[in-house]
């Protein structure tokens, strides 16, 4: 499951984007709205959560699942949170 905090184009304007993943679950899609025009250059913030929880994805599961290899002109990471811990929620949203 893939929830996307951004859901509406106007609120794009100098704006980051971050996905919100449920790793738990392995169904796992990647969303369109990087090729939105106000969001190319964004960073692309990704909160792998619940790794707390057995059989939660790593990064290179997330990275390919989400196909980001292929952002070439735009910086990304891969945050391990756990959000019921508070565990790697700062360390995102300071990078």
């Amino acid at each position: 499951m893939l929830t996307c905090c951004l859901q509406y184009p106007t609120s794009f304007v100098n704006a980051c984007f971050m996905y919100f993943i449920n790793v738990s679950s392995r169904q796992v899609s990647s969303v369109n709205l990087l090729q939105e025009e106000e969001l190319r250059g964004a960073a692309v913030l990704i909160f792998a959560n619940k790794q707390d929880l057995l059989g939660a994805l790593d990064d290179a599961t997330v990275t390919e699942s989400l196909e980001l290899h292929k952002i070439k002109n735009q910086q990304w990471a891969i945050f391990k949170t756990s959000a019921i811990k508070g565990e790697g929620l700062l360390e995102g949203l300071d990078w």
